[in-house]
Formats: structure tokens, sequence, C-alpha cells
């Protein structure tokens, strides 16, 4: 039962990693593989539930690999949220209106000159 739910949490965090476009999703095995650098079979027996491919090792190298976005002790025990940081926010709009810029204080002026 524990391999099922470890199973599960990994899908879900590949699906998040798709989603987000760090996994490509025609051939998620193989764009792991090649990020991991290990073999496509390695790669596809963990995420299937291969208990001697889904380790604690793997999890750690794998949330590590895509620069510990996911928790990896989310996918080995369930414990917190799945995803450990906040997902770059859209950078394109940095204007700010008059009235606003009057009501900063010091210190959030200096941040938005930096």
């Amino acid at each position: 039962m524990i391999i099922e739910e470890r199973k599960k949490r990994i899908e879900d965090a590949i699906n998040h990693l798709m989603a987000i476009g760090l996994i490509d999703s025609r051939t998620p095995s193989i764009s792991i593989a090649q990020k991991m650098r290990r073999g496509k079979e390695s790669i596809s027996a963990a995420i299937n539930g291969n208990e001697r491919y889904l380790t604690w090792k793997f999890v750690k190298a794998f949330c590590a690999t895509y620069s510990n976005i996911i928790s990896a002790d989310y996918i080995w025990n369930g414990i917190g949220e799945m995803i450990n940081e906040k997902e770059p926010e859209d950078k394109g709009n940095t204007s700010i209106s008059d009235e606003s810029l009057m009501t900063l204080s010091r210190e959030e002026l200096v941040f938005l000159v930096k």
C-alpha cells in the first residue's frame, strides 16, 4: 500500500513538472532520464512503483534534479505540501503608479531600485 501511495505522489509531481514545462509531456520518462543522467528503464521502473527503483535515494535525486521544487518528504512520506517553492511570478509588468510610489517606505523604494 505504501509503495502505491508513493507511486501516486511521484506521478502527481511529474504531472506538475510537465504542466510548468520542466518535463516533456510527450516522453516524460526519456525527459527525466536525460535530465537525471540515468537510464530510461530505471526511470520507468521507479515511476511504475518498482520498489528496487523507487527508493529514498531516487526520490531525493529526482527532486534535486528539478531544483527541489517538489518536496522529497512529500513524495516519500506524504508529509507537507508537494510544492516547496512558489513558482516564478510574471515579471512582465513592473510599472508602478505615482500614487502607489508615494505610499512606499524607504526600504520598499530601495528594494524596487535594486
